[in-house]
């Protein structure tokens, strides 16, 4: 709130110096801005602009002697809002204003010596958060619950640093436009309301909207990240990660438009340490080098992504860039979904120590898969993709609405009852998949061609739900051919009948 005092002889109207009794003959012409009280030796004009959001505010003027009055006018010249003309050594009003509302006031009357002061009456702030309504995203329920605590906070890096390790952060329904939150050495985790109700907003701005340090072990959960702007070495504008310690998992989190600024990697920058990506998405990222996770590490690092949507990330050389300086880096990618990339490639593996494993994935359009550089080692297995060999499956995939983002397998797409559940297990792949879909549905009118526990298990990061029409009904042993041996299975049907 700014409170100033009129000084000097105004250049104004007749009208506007006398507008009212109490004007006296003064001045509306603004000044000196004043912290809390102004001291007063005589009559004279005020201004105050309420730069919060709408509330009371309460006008006041005490002296050492005599009476005092005040008027508050809605502007230099203006209608009068209240008045008060005191009986005594003080005088209050209190008027209504608007978020940048001004108004002016006049404090007249006969005394000796004194101060006026502006006493904002309190913003209204439903959800007792610290946040007033009007500047709440979520006015309705707490910003930030520390559910360890019971504690209330206003902003996520607020909330993280007033937390011990081991604490649970709960988002509300909230856009929070933060950017530069450090995570160090806490093993938070910190749940949102869901994908499409909890955002971080970076606003396109410098720096990396979340930033680790230390041997962190968080968990991230159920929110959106977006609009991040990476200024650090090797980009990362939602995530910057370069300690060999971590140890953090992001489940069920869209990565959304985050930027590299002018360095390489787009959304997430990760040099040392274990990251895990569960029912994850990646959309319109954008990389000089890789649009979605970039790895260039000299220390031991581990990417694990399991029912992860990699769609529409606008960088030539793909959504994955992961590349070996010195030490290891090993990344196995687990009933993922690469959609549209403007690349000839979904993922680059570079050096001889890095290790890249596709298991029971789904990549779109004539790409290649994983692109290898300087001899790292990769393997595809039980993944769906064009011109594909060995324990892989005949692609292109075929999706629902890849346009708008629908990267489901549409019904008779190559991958569906195909992938490897033992696998899907080991890599701690649990009974939904990334549209909570159950992984168990066995679509009947398609052959069982998957392995494990159960072979009908699909590829990709979403379960088909329904059942594909059966392209040739002669097929009865459900091979995907008509041939000798569905006449076998023919007659084993009538001698079974005949019984």
């Amino acid at each position: 709130m700014k409170l100033t005092r009129t000084l000097g002889i105004a250049m104004m109207s007749l009208a506007a110096i006398t507008s009212s009794a109490l004007g006296q003959g003064a001045t509306c012409q603004t000044a000196q801005p004043l912290v809390n009280a102004a001291s007063l030796n005589g009559t004279g004009w005020f201004s105050y602009t309420n730069d919060a959001c709408g509330q009371d505010i309460t006008f006041g003027v005490l002296v050492i002697a005599g009476a005092p009055s005040v008027e508050v006018l809605d502007a230099c010249g203006g209608a009068t809002i209240a008045s008060d003309n005191g009986s005594g050594p003080s005088a209050t009003v209190t008027v209504a204003l608007a978020q940048n509302e001004t108004v002016f006031i006049f404090i007249g009357g006969s005394f000796f010596g004194g101060a006026v002061s502006a006493a904002p009456q309190g913003e209204p702030d439903s959800d007792g958060d610290g946040v007033p309504d009007c500047l709440d995203t979520c006015p309705d329920e707490p910003n930030v619950t520390n559910v360890t605590t019971g504690d209330l906070f206003p902003t996520i890096a607020d909330a993280i640093a007033a937390s011990d390790q081991g604490d649970t952060l709960l988002l509300g329904a909230c856009t929070f436009f933060e950017r530069g939150i450090i995570i160090d050495d806490r093993d938070l985790t910190i749940i949102g309301a869901g994908r499409d109700l909890t955002v971080i907003d970076g606003e396109l701005e410098t720096p990396s909207i979340l930033r680790f340090r230390g041997a962190d072990k968080s968990t991230i959960e159920s929110l959106t990240i977006r609009n991040g702007v990476a200024n650090s070495p090797n980009g990362g504008g939602a995530v910057f990660a370069s300690d060999t310690r971590h140890d953090v998992v992001f489940r069920d989190v869209h990565f959304h438009a985050n930027r590299n600024g002018a360095e390489l990697f787009g959304a997430v920058y990760i040099r040392g340490g274990d990251f895990r990506f569960e029912d994850c998405l990646f959309s319109e990222n954008r990389g000089f080098a890789a649009s979605a996770i970039g790895v260039a590490s000299g220390v031991r690092t581990s990417v694990t992504a399991v029912n992860t949507v990699f769609a529409d990330n606008t960088n030539a050389d793909g959504h994955v860039w992961l590349q070996t300086i010195a030490n290891r880096v090993d990344a196995d990618f687990v009933n993922c979904t690469f959609g549209r990339t403007p690349g000839s490639r979904h993922i680059l593996a570079n050096q001889s120590d890095t290790t890249v494993n596709a298991i029971n994935c789904v990549f779109q359009g004539n790409k290649t898969p994983i692109q290898s550089l300087s001899g790292p080692t990769t393997s595809l297995f039980r993944c769906v993709f064009r011109n594909a060999t060995g324990d892989n499956t005949q692609g292109p995939p075929v999706f629902v609405d890849a346009a708008n983002l629908d990267y489901r397998l549409a019904e008779g797409s190559p991958g569906i009852d195909a992938a490897d559940a033992d696998v899907y297990a080991a890599f701690g792949g649990g009974p939904l998949d990334a549209a909570w879909g159950a992984r168990t549905n066995n679509d009947a009118g398609v052959a069982d061609t998957g392995s494990g526990p159960f072979t009908f298990l699909d590829a990709g990061a979403f379960e088909f739900q329904g059942n594909s029409p059966r392209l040739m009904d002669a097929d009865f042993n459900m091979d995907g051919n008509v041939d000798f041996f569905d006449v076998l299975s023919l007659l084993d049907l009538i001698d079974a009948f005949a019984g």
